[in-house]
């Protein structure tokens, strides 16, 4: 029942629970229809391609594979990624389902800096950073682990560019939009 293991959705797909039948494991399943905004194709596709040279780090949600499907309603593509039982940042902070003590704020916050540095570091920025963008692990010594995903709308920088501000894209989540994005 599709209703019942959705986790999770964005502008640009759909997050759905399911089992791997073949490795026998549980796997978040993205669905998205291939789009075309402002000029640019949006495709999970490129999401992935978009990352996967990036070397493994601890704090990066990294997908599995992708599969893409053509029907007369569009293109469609299905990405595979690892199942993350403890969901998101938001769902963690609204929940409570532990005290926020300031050690787990700070550990939280230090995770999330990490991986930020290492897209950084890798000429990657993410241009979509939000708790619900933040998926989480709870490792059995108890220590929460942040994972960055949904690179939908990152921008990879060349050195050959002049600004950071060019080919800026309006898009995103409003609340966490830059007032100079917003405004054009």
């Amino acid at each position: 029942d599709l209703r019942k293991d959705k986790i999770g959705e964005g502008a640009f797909g759909k997050v759905y629970k399911a089992y791997d039948t073949y490795l026998d494991r549980t796997v978040a399943l993205k669905i998205g229809e291939r789009r075309e905004m402002n000029g640019k194709v949006f495709s999970l596709t490129q999401e992935i391609e978009a990352v996967q040279h990036l070397p493994i780090h601890p704090n990066i949600a990294y997908y599995d594979q992708v599969f893409e499907e053509e029907s007369i309603h569009g293109i469609f593509e299905v990405a595979v990624m690892q199942y993350y039982e403890d969901g998101n940042l938001r769902d963690y902070i609204v929940n409570q389902f532990i005290k926020l003590t300031p050690d787990i704020k700070k550990s939280l916050i230090l995770g999330i800096l990490e991986g930020i540095k290492h897209l950084h570091k890798h000429k990657v920025i993410h241009r979509d950073l939000k708790t619900s963008n933040i998926l989480l692990v709870k490792r059995q010594d108890g220590i929460i682990i942040p994972k960055i995903t949904d690179f939908g709308l990152i921008k990879a920088i060349n050195s050959s560019e002049n600004s950071f501000f060019t080919n800026s894209f309006v898009g995103g989540t409003i609340d966490y939009s830059p007032p100079e994005q917003l405004g054009g």
